[in-house]
């Protein structure tokens, strides 16, 4: 034998119930949704612009640090000189700071190591590191007259310097200075695994460029320019 279950028809009332409740079920899953969507959103956006927001080039006028800047920036200007003084050195200088005292300065020694890559920032991070038996240079701040290299850029970036400071840049200064016609401090750093390392440019740039040629001035041959022949 079969049992039947009556129900009793719905009134007016709960059906109305039934038909809001089902509204703001819609309603809430819709805006979970669209919760979910923004914040997905949100986090490609600032994984998109983290690069951007590594690297802060300001000029000497935008930071508080500015007296200390040009002081260290005046004890490079002053290895530069010595550079220049020192027959088979160059004119382009650096010290490396710490703690706010300088603990290594250097020139460019290309020609007297017959080294090309003996920039004086390469030569300060190798006296360093071998000075204290470490490949590790974090807390330290690099001083340069000129615009780190690509070369020199990447050592800092090795070395683990927390930050760059340089005078003249790139823009200023002959691009014999240079091995790449468009990557400079900004993109090797802006490219790297690291998001800590900081740079600044423009210290004392009018008495750094005083040292290089200018950009329209004519630059001597050189290996990284010379058009390469086959042997």
């Amino acid at each position: 034998m079969k049992t039947a279950t009556y129900r009793r028809p719905w009134n007016s009332i709960q059906v109305l119930l039934c038909v809001i409740g089902e509204g703001v079920l819609a309603y809430v899953d819709t805006v979970g949704h669209l919760f979910l969507k923004i914040s997905k959103c949100q986090r490609g956006l600032e994984h998109a612009l983290r690069p951007t927001t590594r690297l802060t080039i300001q000029s000497a006028g935008e930071s508080l640090k500015d007296a200390s800047d040009r002081t260290f920036m005046a004890a490079a200007l002053e290895q530069a000189r010595a550079g220049q003084a020192t027959p088979g050195g160059a004119q382009v200088g650096a010290v490396l700071v710490e703690n706010g005292a300088i603990v290594c300065s250097s020139f460019n020694e290309g020609d007297l190591q017959s080294d090309p890559t003996a920039h004086a920032e390469m030569v300060g991070i190798r006296r360093l590191c071998k000075e204290r038996k470490s490949t590790s240079l974090k807390g330290i701040t690099v001083y340069c007259t000129l615009q780190p290299c690509g070369m020199c850029t990447m050592a800092c970036l090795w070395a683990g310097v927390s930050r760059i400071v340089y005078g003249a840049s790139r823009n200023d200064v002959n691009s014999a200075y240079f091995e790449s016609r468009h990557f400079d401090t900004a993109d090797f750093i802006n490219q790297a695994f690291r998001d800590d390392l900081q740079v600044e440019g423009g210290v004392l740039s009018d008495e750094c460029a005083t040292f290089y040629l200018k950009p329209e001035e004519t630059a001597p041959n050189d290996p990284a320019h010379d058009v390469t022949t086959a042997p």
